[in-house]
C-alpha cells in the first residue's frame, strides 16, 4: 500500500497534476482495461463455441426435407378463403 501510495505521489508530481487528477486517470485507465478484459474473455469464449459447434452453413450440404426445414411457414390446415368482415376475424 505505501509503495502504491509512493508511487501514485511521483506519478502525480511528474505530471504537474494534483493527486486527486492522478487517481482519476488511474481509476479510468483500470476500468478501461477490465473493460477490455471482460470483452476479450466473452469474444474468446465465442470463438471456442463457434469452433466446437460449427454452424449448419459450414457443414456439409445435405437437403432437407421441406417438411422439416425450420424456416417454411406451416400451412394452416383449414383456412377458408377470403376475408372475414370487420370485427368478426376471430368469431369466423
Amino acid at each position: 500500500q505505501m509503495k502504491h501510495n509512493i508511487a501514485l505521489m511521483d506519478y502525480a508530481n511528474r505530471n504537474n497534476i494534483t493527486l486527486a487528477q492522478a487517481k482519476t486517470q488511474l481509476a479510468k485507465t483500470a476500468m478501461t482495461l477490465q473493460a477490455q478484459r471482460d470483452l476479450n474473455a466473452a469474444d474468446n469464449a465465442v470463438d471456442l463455441h463457434k469452433h466446437h459447434n460449427p454452424s449448419p452453413t459450414d457443414a456439409p450440404s445435405r437437403k432437407q426435407p421441406e417438411h422439416l426445414n425450420p424456416r417454411t411457414a406451416a400451412k394452416p390446415l383449414a383456412q377458408t378463403p377470403g376475408r372475414a368482415p370487420n370485427g368478426r376475424g376471430f368469431a369466423q
